[in-house]
């Protein structure tokens, strides 16, 4: 009997150790979910080579599936082929043997994790980052880091602007600027993209510790806040951070895109189209 409760007790603490790999930072989701389906794996053989019963896969999996499953909810779909291959994986690892045939079976579940991790797994994240948006620009009432009006280089009729919501505090929204700079400088020749970062006090960011902020870590976007606490971002009808805004000269939303993973590979090809693509 206690061997049967620490068995369970084992496959429920590894299981849910499985997905923390998407709460701390490896820096790209790809990497997560193969590091998360490595370690399901070996743990599978673990109980399997301890005698647990095959139910015991059930606490193993169990954490996960729930996990990825509210990641689903909010409408990142690249995550709902992972609710089948992760335990597909845990399952032919359980009951791998020296025969060829289970071994066969593991190595086909790792392929095909390995291959949809590689191939569509940024096609379908990206899918889920775009965001479609209608109706014209709400107004962009913000001020400068001294309190000020801010002062817009363009008028509406010449300009594109880039509006990147951004907090000092999110992890996202710091890997992401260095791509946005990137993109800023190949693009200089066009004086008509004005590049805006956009932060509110809604999470504890303020102007002075907006200014202290980019002393330390020099952007050569300008930086705007909104001092409506995230008024301004409900507006285009979106969550999280950060949230990259184009509007085109028309004062309509060209592209919307919520989010940043250095598994979206399709991120800055998108955005480049997006500012360089006629304007009407």
């Amino acid at each position: 009997m206690a061997s049967k409760l620490w068995n369970w007790g084992l496959a429920f603490g590894l299981g849910a150790l499985a997905p923390v790999v998407f709460f701390v930072d490896l820096g790209d989701l790809r990497t997560s979910c193969l590091v998360g389906a490595s370690f399901l794996g070996i743990s599978a053989i673990v109980l399997s080579r301890r005698g647990a019963p095959a139910l015991t896969l059930l606490g193993l999996c169990g954490p996960s599936f729930v996990i990825i499953l509210t990641f689903t909810l909010q409408k990142i779909y690249a995550f709902l082929p992972i609710l089948i291959l992760w335990p597909a994986i845990a399952f032919a690892c359980f009951y791998v043997r020296p025969a060829r045939a289970y071994i066969c079976a593991v190595a086909a579940a790792i392929v095909a994790m390995t291959v949809y991790t590689i191939a569509a797994f940024p096609l379908i994240l990206n899918h889920d980052f775009e965001v479609k948006f209608g109706g014209p620009t709400p107004e962009l009432a913000l001020t400068d880091l001294q309190g000020r009006e801010f002062d817009w280089k363009l008028r509406q009729q010449d300009r594109v602007v880039v509006l990147d919501f951004f907090g000092t505090w999110c992890t996202a929204c710091i890997q992401e600027l260095p791509h946005l700079e990137q993109i800023k400088r190949e693009l200089q020749g066009h004086q008509e993209i004005e590049w805006v970062l956009v932060v509110t006090g809604a999470y504890g960011d303020t102007r002075d510790s907006l200014r202290e902020y980019f002393e330390q870590h020099p952007t050569t976007l300008r930086v705007a806040f909104d001092p409506t606490e995230g008024a301004l971002k409900k507006k285009f009808d979106t969550v999280g951070f950060p949230t990259l805004v184009v509007i085109d000269k028309a004062n309509s939303v060209r592209y919307l895109h919520r989010g940043y993973n250095a598994a979206d590979t399709m991120f800055r090809q998108h955005l480049v189209s997006a500012l360089t693509s006629p304007y009407q």
